[in-house]
């Protein structure tokens, strides 16, 4: 009996070798398509990043520095200015963003760099509509109601004869007031930008020429008179002390 040939024995480390050569490749060919697949996401994503930045456009227009203080003190660590910007209209984040980091270009030697953005007719002792504050990384904040927000305090709707309709631009205190009569009694609606209300029953009083609003329950002795502006003023016993604008 002759024995098996002795060359299939030999080529076993051939086979092998043969095997785990193709499972090399595979194993290369997979991690070429899984890096290939990682930068073509990477690519649509800062693609996706710059369309966007494009597509957020801020006129020169829309915005001006009125004051710029800065407060530079090496001996106790003061390094910082502080700028207040008047705004056309209300902005998105995005277009905050771009002028933020338009300021702060020309603004480098700051280690602190706060921008303060204020509305048309902004009211003495009112905050900023919004901030963004590099301290020194950049966080924007818009503490007033934005856009959306304006739509939806505007289309609140009441059951009664409307005798006026404000807005009270105060940030934080931001909302819609509208005063109406409903069989015989006066009330004060007050919707708010997070999308809350209220409402308070007033009585209508005459006092030296003039018509007062002021809440049934008077406990501060507040009141409103429509001025001849159309704009609700807002008295306590030291006077004026806010105005909101009449909406049309």
């Amino acid at each position: 009996m002759k024995a098996p040939p002795s060359a299939s024995c030999g080529s076993l480390p051939t086979i092998i070798k043969i095997k785990s050569m193709k499972k090399l490749n595979i194993i290369l060919i997979i991690g070429l398509l899984l890096t290939s697949c990682g930068q073509n996401k990477t690519k649509e994503i800062q693609k996706t990043s710059d369309s966007i930045q494009k597509a957020t456009v801020v006129p020169d227009n829309l915005y001006k520095i009125i004051s710029e203080k800065e407060n530079v003190n090496p001996k106790f660590g003061f390094n910082k200015c502080n700028i207040e910007v008047e705004l056309k209209e209300k902005i998105t984040k995005e277009q905050l963003t771009i002028i933020a980091n338009k300021i702060r270009e020309t603004r480098k030697s700051y280690d602190n760099l706060w921008i303060f953005y204020n509305l048309p007719g902004k009211q003495a002792g009112s905050v900023a509509w919004a901030t963004t504050h590099f301290t020194p990384n950049l966080k924007v904040e818009i503490l007033g109601s934005t856009d959306a927000e304006d739509k939806k305090m505007d289309n609140v709707s009441v059951d009664g004869n409307i005798i006026g309709k404000w807005t009270d631009k105060q940030s934080y205190s931001e909302h819609t007031a509208i005063i109406y009569e409903k069989n015989n009694k006066i009330y004060m609606k007050s919707i708010y930008s997070d999308g809350s209300s209220g409402e308070v029953e007033y009585v209508r009083k005459k006092i030296n020429g003039k018509v007062r609003y002021e809440p049934k329950q008077n406990k501060h002795n507040e009141y409103y008179i429509i001025e001849a502006n159309g704009n609700l003023g807002m008295y306590d016993p030291e006077g004026k002390f806010a105005e909101a604008v009449k909406k049309n």
